[in-house]
């Protein structure tokens, strides 16, 4: 896992509620603050690298060729490198236009 999303999604909700659970029951608020923190920017991270759309197309990506792959289960070795090529630079064209 990396730590982009260790601080994320349910990850970092679950993190959020033990910092504000620590500072319930203790006053401390250094773990809340760096949490806290920590979320703040991986999002602005995540915002600036555009790491969400990213995996999105590589994931439809992976699945178009997996599809092909599935449909064509006859095809050349030629025509699948062919295809792999195309879904490659479309996948290129989609991340290039981010």
């Amino acid at each position: 896992m990396d730590l982009l999303k260790l601080f994320t999604g349910q990850n970092g909700d679950f993190l959020q509620d033990l910092g504000t659970l620590n500072f319930i029951n203790s006053g401390d608020k250094e773990m809340l603050q760096r949490v806290t923190g920590a979320r703040v920017a991986a999002y602005v991270f995540d915002k600036l690298t555009n790491e969400q759309e990213i995996e999105a197309l590589r994931t439809a990506t992976i699945l178009s060729i997996s599809k092909y792959v599935k449909d064509h289960p006859k095809a050349s070795k030629e025509e699948m490198v062919k295809e792999i090529g195309k879904q490659i630079y479309e996948f290129q064209k989609k991340i290039e236009s981010l």
